[in-house]
């Protein structure tokens, strides 16, 4: 019997490589918690952007995690288990703290939050090491930091409650975090499209990257950085393997391999924005040619960034959506009337 637990500080690949170790081990099914039954591997898990087909033990927290691992170390049948265990949302800890929803975003109460969040995750961690889980952290990386712009599950929001798409995740975090510039826009009737992608580049802070430092371990574990997932994935799933003590089944990995190439397919296409926003921004500032067809979240950085590093605007009013050139672009550039700290 073996117990082995996988997490992340964000949502970055986790699941896919749980399904993974079942997968490549050979194992026929898991056993699921929540659902208090065996379920089949599936095949592939991968849907849309994740891997969310595989229906993996998603605790949050380390109540329900400590709960969920105790059930697992219950279990008679010897064969593998595992749980993916995520930070509790900010609304559970806020009700914990008697911190307002409203006034969650507040940057004193960010502080109080993520310390909460910190050691209730190193309680996860502790008692995985007092009974024998083994633990694989997946760390992100502060280059890749724009990757996060994509929301990648919708089951809750940062207020805990079921949501139904990612729209309503984001319009949460809006309402969460910038309820007074939000209401201050409305007031003056800017509320077109434009108009929230210019105050949203005015709110947001898309660079910024909270790092609570939950991957600086002491006991013994499986470090992996997040890129080594999506650009090396068969070396890393064989590392882990090994580090779990499993074998890997030939005739399983010829099959993961173009699974995982399905998979690391979105991630790459998630990721390149990442990598190619600077020149984005260096093009339409300099009037370079450069083709583009952006999401309303990237042009919402991409707008923060020539407010921010150039004091530049663009003149958006009636642009629904950006042009699909650079040089379309830099017409319509302006001086940056807004106020801001550069």
């Amino acid at each position: 019997m073996s117990v082995f637990c996988i997490t992340s500080q964000k949502s970055i690949g986790c699941t896919f490589f749980d399904w993974s170790m079942y997968f490549l081990s050979g194992q026929e099914n898991f056993y699921n918690v929540k659902k208090q039954q065996w379920i089949d591997i599936v095949p592939n898990p991968v849907q849309e952007i994740n891997a969310h087909g595989h229906s993996k033990n998603h605790p949050s927290g380390s109540t329900v995690t400590n709960d969920y691992i105790n059930q697992l170390l219950a279990k008679s049948q010897d064969c593998l288990y595992s749980v993916y265990p995520s930070m509790l949302n900010q609304y559970t800890i806020a009700a914990k703290l008697n911190i307002p929803i409203e006034s969650v975003g507040l940057p004193e109460n960010q502080l109080t939050i993520n310390q909460y969040v910190k050691n209730d995750f190193d309680q996860i961690l502790e008692y995985c090491y007092q009974n024998n889980v083994k633990v694989i952290y997946v760390g992100d990386h502060p280059d890749v930091q724009l990757y996060y712009l994509n929301v990648r599950g919708h089951r809750c929001g940062i207020t805990g409650q079921q949501v139904n798409d990612v729209k309503e995740i984001k319009n949460e975090i809006q309402q969460v975090f910038f309820k007074q510039s939000i209401d201050s826009w409305n007031q003056m009737n800017l509320t077109n499209i434009w108009d929230q992608r210019e105050r949203q580049a005015l709110d947001t802070r898309p660079f910024h990257c909270t790092d609570l430092k939950l991957d600086r371990l002491t006991h013994q574990h499986l470090w992996v950085n997040c890129q080594e997932l999506w650009y090396n994935g068969e070396q890393s799933a064989l590392k882990m393997l090994r580090y779990l003590e499993l074998d890997v089944i030939p005739e399983r990995l010829k099959a993961w391999r173009p699974v995982y190439a399905e998979w690391q397919k979105k991630q790459l296409q998630i990721l390149n924005f990442a990598y190619c926003c600077q020149h984005i921004v260096d093009s339409i500032v300099n009037n370079w040619y450069y083709e583009i067809d952006l999401t309303f979240e990237q042009e919402v950085v991409i707008q923060h960034c020539l407010i921010y590093q150039h004091n530049l605007n663009i003149k958006t009013w009636q642009l629904s959506k950006f042009p699909n050139n650079t040089q379309d672009l830099h017409k319509l550039l302006e001086p940056n009337p807004h106020t801001v700290s550069l």
